[in-house]
């Protein structure tokens, strides 16, 4: 090692005009001066890539930058930094933080003493300020009762941690062993000190060494939390959801467990799978509060650990409730659902003894018209109930297991004549302000698009042969009709009265008279148990039918313009950049981004793509992963379908 090491400081900002500067300039004026900058910006909207440019100029020997063509969201922001870092240390940066002037010279001076060759990082408290840099805290340690010492503390770091990343400085021996992140990470600070604390060294520094700034886009502290933290009487009645639970953080600590299984020991395993318990909430309550304890799993406050209790207490109960108060009238239901909900079948006896009873059922089927009926008579509420997005590997209706569930207790989506949940939340949802809602539908929709994932997903993918057989190479303009099963509900209830199958065809061959066009047939049709919405031999004069079950998306890729009526499909022609025509009223016409032949008054706002993906696939749906038997989200289930798929061309190459 070099007598004045080079230290990487990286940060990842996104619309950070605000703060920027004065950040920037704090990090130029440290007292060790040995550091490159390298900024990677997720795609501002605002002047950060105009300040970006300036300190370029500015510092050209030291200062670096790039901006995203995709928003990755903070955390995989960070990951991409770490992982393109060369120098022997790096640090992490906010960007809307001040550092004092010692901040690299002390932590630096501090790593090299305890680095002894093996994996190692730094952090210190922090001083929090607002907005306007006046001080809120002078110890963000202190007042978050979190009691950190210098010697291996697994329980206090895998829980309520205090190792915040705007203080970091670690080395390249911690780098190896962070990377690659695991899937669903929420914080990245989380992970990295859970990793030292196993595998290497890691030193608290208590002297603050940077300005927290606390300010209203803050997500893990703001200045409403602040002020609630101070009222110890808030504290106990407060009835927010147990801490940490919903995180996605028993993936992670279940990573951590296999990566490192042989540096744990005996102890150490016994604390991550009582927190695991923790997470899950697989036990009695009493055996959890037990774990907790004995642990010391929580925040060494008493007021703090009395709320937690009775939280622990009401999180169990509730759960008891959900599956007390769930009827519907079909037993169809229950078993097609079992995975989401745990659902008692409707008697009258059972509603008279459970007041607040909710009931289930299906869609616009009978199931769910009595559902809103029973509803209605009993006084209480309904939940409808549908398929999602991405719903399974086969076919629905060869039994293939689901992945997820939409549950609207306004109506049901695809219903255009009456308000739904989803439109509810088009309508009114602040997604500008949720960027981290923004940053996971952009990097899920990556993910979708470059891996095909559609609703169904064990068609065949467009090859050679296909691309040969319907001339999909060819310079000529495509445009793709896609064609629905008879009877489908979307159809009943899309808006489409106005028009017909003839009326789509007719506008598809007038508005694109250079065009080549197809049809697209659902696969529920090729399989032989349901029939089309359109006459395929009477449209063949017209068209080039595609006979093969295609997926969706790798054949939707060859198009330029596709015509629906109603279908999902036409949605995920959005996803690839096709031009999309509507004769319907599907979940995402109205909105701006597609050509709507019908009009639905109450779909007021504009709407971007990714912010109708976001609502409808994250915000709408809930995800279960029936391998893994589990509740995840939209990541899980897209790489699980993407790991069954591999294993089944894998069998099928070992049969060849």
């Amino acid at each position: 090692m070099s007598n004045n090491p080079t230290i990487a400081v990286l940060m990842a900002t996104y619309n950070g005009e605000k703060f920027l500067k004065e950040q920037l300039d704090s990090i130029l004026a440290q007292t060790y001066q040995h550091f490159n900058i390298y900024i990677s910006d997720d795609g501002s909207t605002d002047a950060t890539v105009n300040i970006l440019s300036s300190y370029q100029k500015q510092y050209p020997e030291k200062f670096f930058y790039t901006v995203n063509e995709l928003n990755l969201g903070v955390v995989k922001n960070f990951e991409w930094l770490i992982q393109n870092s060369n120098e022997e240390y790096i640090a992490l940066a906010d960007q809307d933080d001040i550092w004092k002037s010692n901040k690299l010279e002390s932590e630096l001076n501090k790593l090299i003493s305890i680095e002894n060759n093996e994996p190692a990082m730094v952090h210190s408290d922090l001083t929090m300020i607002d907005a306007d840099g006046n001080i809120l805290q002078k110890s963000f340690l202190k007042f978050r009762k979190i009691k950190l010492s210098n010697r291996k503390s697994i329980h206090k770091i895998i829980s309520h941690n205090g190792v915040m990343g705007c203080t970091l400085l670690f080395n390249q021996k911690l780098k190896d062993n962070i990377l690659p992140f695991p899937d669903n990470l929420d914080v990245h600070d989380y992970w990295i000190a859970l990793v030292s604390e196993v595998v290497g060294q890691r030193y608290t520094i208590f002297e603050p060494l940077v300005n927290y700034r606390i300010h209203t886009n803050n997500t893990s502290n703001n200045i409403k939390k602040i002020q609630y933290k101070r009222n110890i009487f808030m504290r106990l009645i407060n009835k927010d959801a147990l801490p940490f639970i919903g995180l996605g953080r028993d993936k992670v600590i279940e990573t951590l467990l296999s990566r490192f299984s042989d540096s744990l020991d005996a102890n150490q395993v016994n604390i991550i799978h009582a927190f695991l318990s923790y997470l899950r909430q697989d036990k009695n309550p009493l055996f959890i509060i037990y774990y907790v304890i004995k642990y010391n799993l929580i925040r060494e406050d008493f007021f703090y650990r009395i709320k937690i209790f009775i939280k622990l207490i009401q999180y169990k109960s509730s759960r008891i409730v959900k599956l007390e108060y769930g009827m519907t009238s079909t037993k169809r239901v229950m078993k097609s659902t079992k995975n989401f909900l745990k659902l008692k079948h409707y008697n009258f006896l059972r509603v008279s003894l459970q007041k607040r009873g909710i009931f289930y059922g299906w869609g616009r089927k009978k199931s769910g018209r009595q559902a809103i009926a029973l509803a209605k008579k009993y006084k209480t509420s309904f939940v409808l109930l549908e398929d999602g997005f991405i719903r399974s590997l086969g076919l629905g209706i060869n039994g293939s297991a689901s992945f997820s569930l939409v549950e609207d207790d306004v109506g049901i989506y695809y219903d255009a004549t009456s308000p739904s949940k989803l439109e509810n939340l088009l309508n009114s949802y602040d997604f500008a302000a949720d960027t981290t809602l923004m940053a996971d539908a952009k990097r899920a929709m990556s993910y979708m698009v470059e891996h095909n994932i559609s609703k169904y997903n064990s068609a065949a993918f467009v090859d050679e042969k296909v691309i040969d057989k319907y001339e999909l190479n060819a310079v000529q303009k495509r445009v793709l009709l896609i064609a629905q099963t008879a009877g489908d509900s979307s159809l009943e209830y899309g808006m489409l009265t106005a028009f017909s199958t003839d009326d789509m065809l007719s506008a598809a061959l007038s508005e694109n008279p250079d065009a080549k066009i197809y049809l697209k047939i659902h696969p529920d049709v090729l399989s032989g148990q349901k029939k089309s919405d359109i006459d395929i031999e009477e449209v063949k004069k017209h068209c080039t039918i595609i006979e093969e079950d295609l997926n969706p998306l790798s054949l939707l890729k060859y198009f330029d313009k596709v015509y629906t009526k109603t279908s999902g499909m036409g949605f995920e022609a959005l996803l690839v950049g096709c031009e999309c025509v509507c004769f319907g009223m599907p979940f995402y016409a109205g909105w701006g981004i597609t050509t709507d032949k019908s009009v639905c008054n109450r779909r007021q706002a504009k709407r971007s793509v990714e912010e109708i993906f976001a609502a409808a696939y994250i915000l709408y749906t809930r995800y279960f992963n029936p391998y893994k038997k589990r509740d995840c989200d939209i990541f899980e289930v897209m790489e699980e379908i993407v790991l069954q798929n591999s294993r089944v061309r894998d069998l099928l190459l070992t049969k060849e």
